[in-house]
């Protein structure tokens, strides 16, 4: 895959995520942040930062935005209660596994729509147009 196909591939994965975020008025930093709290039963703020290569009083935005919005909360570290850790939320979970649901679906179209690209090129009788609809909701 050449550079260019890459970016392509990267544009059209944002194209399809950004939308989806804003319905759920969140930013890519949220959502890479809520991801993090879902593979991790808690987290600090500090090595957040350090991950991200951003400030603490960056972070400390992100986690009061989505705190607001329900999808984290702060809770005392159980070994040092001048700790706060954050962790996500149900609702917190409940938006990553539908954005996550509309993200896979844009993936396997893209996929689908290459294989059945390929498979044109192979018969010799590529035309260059959109697959099926209903031939890629069959194929999911």
């Amino acid at each position: 895959m050449t550079i260019t196909e890459c970016l392509e591939v990267m544009g059209s994965v944002l194209g399809c995520l950004l939308p989806e975020l804003r319905k759920h008025s969140i930013s890519i930093p949220h959502y890479i942040l809520l991801r993090k709290l879902r593979e991790e039963d808690y987290l600090h703020l500090t090595p957040v930062s350090t991950q991200q290569g951003c400030s603490s009083a960056a972070v400390t935005g992100t986690v009061d935005r989505l705190e607001g919005l329900g999808l984290l909360q702060r809770v005392h570290d159980k070994n040092d209660r001048r700790k706060i850790q954050v962790q996500i939320t149900a609702r917190g979970l409940r938006l990553l596994r539908d954005v996550d649901r509309v993200l896979a679906k844009h993936i396997n179209q893209q996929a689908l729509r290459g294989v059945l690209a390929f498979a044109e090129i192979q018969k010799g009788s590529w035309v260059e147009q959109e697959a099926p609809e209903d031939l890629i909701d069959a194929a999911l």
